[in-house]
């Protein structure tokens, strides 16, 4: 797997500096909010396909490279409550390459006034692709809100991107609970080729709505005998992000 990583790091959160390396790493891919895995058998459906042109696309293989740079400062957000304060830091990272990436990974260390670490957290995304932006959202859980002051950031990415086998496809899917706190997105996998898939997964992204992606959840089967099909459901407990008005599906089974 060739990785590379981005570092951006300042005293006060400023997300200002990037430093590219390589190298290898075997990670297997998580997202965001935690993916569940799915051995039940697959089931027959004969709805109609609903799958847009852009999800096709993105679950063929790709081509090029992805080359994701971090596009806006990392800064830290604290909200006060009556009874609760909450402490999240916010960054943007952009794909500027010609291919989906892989894993996209940011650490951040949060800090008292005193340069003190309260807590180090981290947030993933499963696939960025060609021309798109992470808003990434990495919440403060370890350490106590109400004392951060500043945070510090680095990250780094896949240039390993989701890829799936001609015939595979996503016959439909949905969305609901765009602007609650639970975020649910609901598909149909079909496995339209001549043999079966021993591991598949199904990516969604969820967009706001200003198009930028801001969360990623997955789940997989392993089985996928050819002329059957899967359905999946996805769960993003929304927190921190604006509303989610749209989402696409990526399929893989590059593991």
């Amino acid at each position: 797997m060739d990785r590379r990583t981005f570092l951006t790091l300042t005293g006060t959160g400023l997300l200002t500096g990037i430093a590219g390396c390589s190298g290898d790493a075997s990670e297997t891919t998580t997202t965001g909010g935690g993916g569940e895995q799915t051995t039940a058998a697959a089931t027959t459906s004969s709805t109609p396909s609903k799958t847009e042109t852009e999800t096709a696309t993105e679950t063929a293989t790709p081509t090029g490279e992805a080359a994701v740079t971090a596009t806006k400062e990392a800064t830290l957000q604290v909200k006060e409550g009556d009874y609760t304060t909450k402490a999240w830091a916010e960054a943007e990272l952009t794909n500027k390459g010609d291919a989906p990436s892989g894993q996209l990974q940011v650490d951040v260390r949060f800090y008292d006034a005193d340069d003190n670490i309260l807590s180090t957290e981290t947030g993933y995304l499963a696939t960025l692709g060609p021309g798109e932006t992470w808003r990434a959202f990495i919440p403060l859980f370890g350490g106590d809100a109400k004392n951060a002051d500043h945070v510090e950031a680095e990250g780094k990415f896949s240039k390993d991107p989701p890829a799936v086998r001609d015939g595979v496809t996503v016959a439909e899917s949905s969305l609901s609970g765009g602007d609650t706190d639970k975020v649910v997105s609901t598909g149909i996998v079909e496995n339209g080729s001549d043999r079966e898939i021993s591991y598949l997964e199904a990516i969604t992204k969820f967009y706001a709505g200003d198009g930028v992606v801001v969360n990623t959840e997955f789940s997989n089967i392993d089985g996928l005998p050819a002329g059957e099909t899967w359905k999946f459901e996805h769960t993003y407990l929304r927190q921190y992000a604006p509303a989610v008005t749209d989402h696409t599906v990526v399929l893989n089974e590059n593991i």
